[in-house]
């Protein structure tokens, strides 16, 4: 050993420094399959909230959302005149 440094493994059995396509592509595999994991999840609890909360709330809640966004716009648009 005279002063190289060594290479790190990560688990998978990859190199850290000079990874192989074929190592780059099971990363990116698994990364993936983790992210699709995570959305339909994501959509699982979307459901769950919209199935939850009641339909006319909701339109309230998109109207003062719609509502906030025109005022703000309103706003912007008068200060930079």
């Amino acid at each position: 050993m005279s002063g190289s440094t060594p290479t790190k493994y990560v688990k998978g059995g990859c190199s850290q420094s000079t990874p192989s396509p074929k190592c780059m592509k099971m990363i990116f595999t698994k990364m993936k399959d983790k992210f699709d994991t995570l959305r339909v999840e994501v959509n699982e609890l979307m459901k769950r909230f919209l199935s939850l909360v009641d339909k006319k709330l909701l339109w309230q809640l998109s109207w003062m959302m719609n509502h906030s966004l025109l005022v703000m716009t309103f706003f912007v648009m008068l200060r930079k005149r």
